[in-house]
């Protein structure tokens, strides 16, 4: 259609990737986010183009499906083996030296913020979201795990500004607790009761702000 309309077919392919990059953002999305898949998606309409223009319509139909179904099915697969992966770190017990250091995190806890369910929840969470499986979060895998508690609290997720804050602070004043020792690539990760003591301060912090808006 745009070849028709006179763009030669260089253009028209450049074109047809930037409206295939564009068709697969997301409404409410990060610009940054959205620009990335516009990027990415925008390689793949070029693949797909060039396949059009090489072998004709069916054959770029084809190659878009099997594409799809080698996505889906890796996402598919990939979320089952973490949702395994989380089902069986939360029904293990946990290591004498974090769980001291757990205790230690809910004892500092206002008993409001953390009850018997959250506590679950969170340690489930948790797991959930550590991709790597190292038992420990970066900094993206908490922003991506506070998110998701915000879905199901069918609440907006806190500001990604207030996740690093909260994530920064975790961690500057992790010197005082026992689970002070970390390694040189663990320095910039959360265990799990750094965790708890994130999402407890995520917590007080949202009360706070919904109790001053509602004076």
């Amino acid at each position: 259609l745009i070849r028709y309309m006179g763009l030669n077919t260089i253009l028209s392919l450049v074109v047809q990737s930037a409206l295939f990059g564009i068709g697969h953002t997301q409404p409410g999305s990060p610009i940054k986010e959205n620009a990335i898949i516009i990027a990415l998606q925008g390689i793949n309409g070029l693949w797909f183009g060039a396949i059009f223009l090489a072998f004709g319509l069916p054959t770029s139909m084809t190659a878009h499906a099997v594409f799809d179904f080698i996505v889906f099915y890796k996402t598919w697969s990939d979320a089952n083996a973490q949702i395994e992966y989380a089902d069986q770190m939360y029904s293990k017990p946990l290591p004498p030296e974090l769980e001291k250091a757990v205790r230690e995190a809910l004892a500092e806890a206002p008993s409001n913020n953390l009850n018997p369910r959250i506590i679950s929840f969170v340690r489930r969470l948790f797991f959930t979201f550590d991709f790597d499986k190292n038992k420990t979060l970066s900094l993206s895998e908490v922003r991506k795990g506070l998110s998701y508690q915000a879905l199901q609290r069918k609440s907006a997720p806190p500001p990604q500004e207030q996740i690093d804050a909260l994530f920064n602070q975790v961690i500057a004043s992790r010197a005082k607790y026992s689970n002070a020792h970390f390694s040189k690539s663990q320095e910039d990760r959360l265990d799990l009761s750094d965790f708890i003591r994130l999402i407890s301060l995520s917590t007080q912090q949202s009360r706070l702000a919904a109790g001053a808006r509602s004076v």
